[in-house]
């Protein structure tokens, strides 16, 4: 497993979304299943978001699963379902914003999620700092940080973004735009150009 973690705004969204197009470009025949909490009203739902997947495996896989009803009978049949999967071929699994899950049945503290992924499954995580953070780093699974923009990257990130609009700033507004402590986080130097 990979945890990907960084502040509110760096991209990790972005980052998992085109990661996971080229990734499927380069491997067509790999499964890979995507699930960004928080883009609709019921993706924080980590019940929902299990029996989603579960279905998914069904298919991919050809599983005879029973998916409970009852949540707390979901993260046995999860880790289950991940083995017999794991057994048949490979998958990718993106879980993005894991820190915006309901909290519910222990959903923050990711007690759903197995603590130990067969090899065949590719798994990445993304949240920001807190509990689901916490748990993870207790079974010691690696982090990739997320780190915000170095200057000269915001200069050339504010170039080459007005450039697709046929748009140019003065060196000096450039220079004091980039300078900007905020302008590190790209979610909010894309509003401000």
């Amino acid at each position: 497993p990979l945890v990907v973690l960084g502040e509110s705004g760096v991209g990790k969204s972005a980052l998992l979304a085109n990661w996971a197009l080229d990734w499927r470009k380069r491997n067509p025949d790999t499964p890979l299943l995507l699930h960004f909490i928080g883009s609709t009203h019921d993706s924080a739902d980590w019940a929902r978001m299990v029996r989603r997947i579960l279905s998914e495996l069904q298919r991919l896989f050809s599983l005879e699963l029973k998916i409970p009803d009852q949540p707390h009978a979901l993260g046995a049949i999860f880790a289950n379902a991940l083995h017999m999967s794991a057994a048949r071929g490979r998958l990718v699994l993106v879980l993005d914003a894991l820190n915006q899950l309901e909290d519910r049945d222990g959903a923050p503290d990711v007690v759903w999620l197995p603590p130990f992924i067969p090899p065949k499954v590719c798994l990445i995580l993304s949240t920001l700092p807190g509990r689901p953070l916490d748990e993870l780093r207790k079974r010691g699974w690696p982090v990739l940080m997320i780190e915000p923009l170095r200057v000269e990257e915001r200069r050339r990130l504010i170039t080459d973004y007005l450039n697709l609009y046929s748009r140019s700033l003065s060196p000096n507004r450039v220079e004091r735009i980039a300078a900007s402590e905020q302008t590190a986080n790209p979610l909010y130097l894309r509003a401000l150009l």
